[in-house]
């Protein structure tokens, strides 16, 4: 027999004899893929903050928005094969056709566009997902003036669309001085990042652009009052998860922000240095920092101007399809609760600071790390309560790393990013100790191999992890009963998990020679 106690979230197991056996317990699913030390970084509440519109982007765990900006609707075909779900802004409101929502709706994109009753009474609105503040960058001075749109008149228009169509989330695009606050543009509010307080009051969904590597270095061509930004932003591209960070700030973390990303030299400027790589890493500082969009600017302006200029830059377009693939692939991933004290990073070179987030899920730890400077440094990291060696995966790039106690080592250059998954230790916070409620059956056939299992219950999935916490196998049940092959798996002591309904059993077992 075996006697378990509980004492606050830890498990002491005593084996008294030593032959067959199954214990179950059972822990809250909405906390299973989380240590009892974890603390969650603060968050306007991932996907399900779409929830309260029943009209408004996805809340499905497989989903990410990824956006490109003020594209012809007809675009829509190459773009959605890019992996682009978005598309934000195609026209102004006097401009509006039905044939536009027609075409997005062929092409399975998705809408975001300033309002007006052509498409609000369209038998095709549903593609739309939030109404927009209809002047772009409105926290830029206005033309021919020093002042921008003031916070209270976007304010009194968010409430007026909220009254028109309270089904749908409403969308602000502000400018660079959301990531920088010696941005020039903004006339006499330069220097007043305040005034994004009062902005995010405005929206329910906040999105910046910050170009920098479209920036020119300052040379005395330009008036010198510009030397302070332009020496500032030029070429520096970690501005853009300072946007992020400040609008996230901005709307107490209760708001989504999305980012948009920089993919062309838009005013042919021959010192612009902008590469596909750069792109890349412009699109992973806005997520490690915690957007929860990203979209590009797509345009080129200079020789002459072309509205979908990355349709013509293969290389960039050919990157951009891999990034927005790699996200997509981590959508369930990225679309859950930082970890804020799951890992620390030591950087051997000081000048080039290594940021990272850390998730949990599906019986996995990972983390996402980035260098925010340009030049090589190896990084440290030690994964919080990981006891003994574990394997790391490199993800997407062929490789594996082994940590000790969970500190692990890797280089990076030039802003490269990694992500990097290992199977999280069995560490689950109880929420009881009880008898198999669920009237779980397992039996092992030797002959076979095969470990069968079946409920009163419909189970979703099963694990089987080794006492250290390694993840060793996992199958998709979905169904009342399953196998599970036992033949690859050389542990005598195992653990097996299962997710059933709200709860997920816990079920530590010895094998023996005879059966389970």
């Amino acid at each position: 027999m075996e006697s378990v106690k509980v004492v606050g979230y830890r498990i002491i197991i005593v084996l008294l004899v030593i032959f067959s056996f199954v214990n179950f317990w059972n822990v809250k699913a909405s906390n299973s893929d989380y240590l009892p030390d974890d603390v969650m970084e603060i968050w306007e509440g991932g996907p399900a903050y779409y929830d309260k519109w029943t009209n408004g982007p996805s809340s499905d765990l497989n989903f990410f928005p990824i956006a490109v900006w003020y594209q012809n609707p007809n675009s829509g075909y190459f773009y959605q094969k890019m992996g682009v779900n978005f598309i934000n802004y195609w026209g102004s409101v006097a401009n509006a056709k039905e044939s536009d929502l027609g075409t997005l709706k062929k092409y399975g994109m998705s809408g975001v566009t300033a309002y007006t009753t052509v498409y609000a009474n369209s038998t095709n609105c549903s593609i739309i997902k939030a109404w927009m503040h209809e002047k772009d960058e409105p926290d830029n001075a206005v033309s021919g003036t020093q002042n921008p749109v003031s916070p209270s008149t976007i304010i009194n228009d968010y409430n007026a669309m909220k009254a028109i169509d309270p089904t749908r989330p409403v969308f602000i695009s502000l400018g660079k001085g959301a990531a920088i606050n010696s941005w020039y543009g903004r006339g006499n509010r330069t220097n007043h990042p305040e005034d994004y307080i009062e902005y995010a009051k405005g929206a329910d969904i906040m999105t910046f652009d910050v170009y920098p590597m479209n920036t020119p270095a300052w040379t005395s061509d330009y008036a010198s009052w510009k030397y302070t930004h332009l020496t500032e932003l030029s070429g520096n591209i970690w501005y853009v998860a300072k946007g992020v960070d400040n609008l996230r700030k901005a709307a107490d973390y209760k708001k989504p922000v999305w980012a948009w990303i920089e993919c062309t030299n838009f005013n042919a400027d021959p010192n612009c240095k902008l590469t596909p790589a750069i792109t890349r890493s412009e699109v992973w500082m806005a997520l490690i920092h915690g957007a929860r969009g990203v979209g590009y600017f797509c345009h080129i302006f200079s020789p002459t101007l072309v509205q979908a200029g990355v349709l013509n830059d293969a290389a960039m377009k050919a990157e951009i399809t891999a990034i927005n693939a790699q996200i997509t692939a981590n959508a369930p991933v990225l679309n859950t609760q930082s970890v804020s004290n799951g890992a620390t990073v030591l950087s051997s070179n000081t000048a080039i600071p290594v940021d990272f987030m850390v998730k949990r899920f599906n019986g996995f730890t990972y983390i996402y790390a980035i260098s925010m400077r340009s030049g090589s440094t190896d990084a440290t990291f030690t994964l919080r309560d990981f006891v003994g060696t574990s394997n790391i995966e490199v993800v997407g790039e062929n490789r594996q790393l082994a940590a000790t106690n969970g500190v692990f080592n890797d280089n990076f250059s030039d802003y490269s990013m990694h992500i990097y998954k290992v199977a999280t230790p069995i560490n689950n916070p109880i929420r009881s100790v009880e008898k198999n409620q669920h009237n779980l059956q397992i039996v092992v056939d030797n002959s076979q191999d095969i470990l069968s299992f079946k409920c009163d219950e419909y189970i979703d999935r099963a694990d089987v992890y080794s006492l250290s916490g390694q993840k060793i196998t996992s199958c998709d049940v979905n169904d009342y009963k399953g196998d599970i092959s036992l033949g690859n798996i050389s542990q005598k002591m195992l653990i097996l998990k299962f997710f059933i309904q709200e709860d997920i059993l816990l079920c530590k077992f010895i094998m023996s020679n005879n059966s389970l």
